[in-house]
């Protein structure tokens, strides 16, 4: 276990189970609440944004992202 004797591994692995811990009881509420699809809902929509962007003459980043959150709103 040499590898954990560095500061940027303990650091890692002690994020790594705070992580799983707040992800498994988030996804709790994210189960109960039936939004578990509206992550990739809202992904999908961003290639509209994108889309938008290059039509535009916009950078594409920009407007998917801009497109996501009205995309999240509308929901």
């Amino acid at each position: 276990m040499e590898i954990l004797s560095y500061g940027f591994m303990q650091r890692a692995v002690i994020t790594g189970i705070v992580v799983s811990i707040l992800t498994g009881i988030i996804s709790v509420f994210v189960v109960m609440r039936r939004v578990a699809f509206v992550g990739s809902g809202i992904s999908h929509a961003a290639f509209g944004g994108v889309a938008i962007g290059f039509l535009a003459g916009v950078n594409p980043v920009i407007t998917a992202m801009i497109y996501s959150i009205f995309v999240a709103f509308g929901i």
